[in-house]
């Protein structure tokens, strides 16, 4: 009888000696690289504005009917391209804001332009001196963020 309750702790200890012996050999063979590869990613995907629908977004600058440049109150610009073709956006006056249930605008989020509604394909952090843009379309990009909607999901 004693052998038996042995033999199962015995069997047991083997068992996790098995499972964790592979584990830890793939631990020690994983590339730097690799490892490093995941955090750009985490990079993009956390690329946002906070509370968007209160007053987040201040200004914005249509490159295209596919490309927009969004400035957060912190005049940081975040550049968001659209899935498809958005027909109209490069030369609209007024777009609306479709954020997440909690007010960010990222790459989840979409943007209304004449009752269409455009989703993001990307939403990342760029740096966009105040030199970048020309006086002209900053003039213009002044008066589209006095004209923008902000709509909360629903």
């Amino acid at each position: 009888m004693n052998l038996l309750k042995y033999s199962k702790y015995m069997y047991l200890g083997l068992l996790s000696v098995a499972i964790a012996s592979p584990l830890s050999a793939y631990a020690k063979t994983t590339d730097p690289e690799a490892e490093a590869a995941p955090e750009s990613l985490v990079t993009e995907r956390r690329a946002s504005i906070y509370f968007a629908n209160q007053g987040g977004i201040k200004n914005w600058n249509a490159i295209d009917d596919e490309t927009i440049q969004i400035q957060a109150r912190n005049n940081q610009w975040f550049q968001a391209e659209i899935f498809s073709y958005c027909d109209g956006l490069n030369f609209a006056n007024t777009i609306g804001f479709v954020t997440e249930h909690n007010g960010e605008l990222n790459k989840y989020s979409s943007i209304m332009l004449r009752g269409q509604e455009c989703h993001f394909r990307s939403f990342k952090r760029i740096d966009l001196g105040a030199d970048t843009l020309s006086s002209e379309s900053s003039t213009d990009t002044e008066n589209n963020a006095e004209a923008t909607e902000e709509v909360s999901a629903k």
